[in-house]
């Protein structure tokens, strides 16, 4: 080997968690089920139950590990909705000072 390009890819993040969990003998079935990190972050009890992670504590590991890390998502999304509520309310009130022509009425 030797030859690591140095991107970390999805395949490595979920085997970084797994490691994390120390449940790294797991990476296998993931692997052979194709499981990508987009994947994993919708895994739930059953899924991992039928991958053959019999192992409730193991599970409840997993679990809760992809609960934070779609928790961690969430807040990321949640600044940018924020962010472009922010830019709309700014918007609206801007533009709702400046006085649309044709409100005179004609004499």
């Amino acid at each position: 080997g030797g030859s690591s390009s140095g991107t970390i890819t999805d395949e490595d993040e979920l085997t970084g968690i797994l490691k994390k969990l120390s449940l790294e003998k797991y990476q296998p079935i993931f692997e052979e089920q194709e499981v990508d990190m987009e994947a994993f972050l919708t895994l739930t009890d059953g899924d991992l139950k039928e991958l053959g992670i019999k192992t409730d504590g193991s599970r409840q590991q997993i679990l809760a590990a992809i609960s934070e890390l779609n928790a961690g998502k969430g807040r990321e999304r949640q600044i940018l909705q924020e962010t472009i509520h922010n830019f709309h309310s700014s918007f609206e009130s801007s533009a709702s000072n400046t006085r649309a022509p044709g409100n005179n009425p004609c004499t």
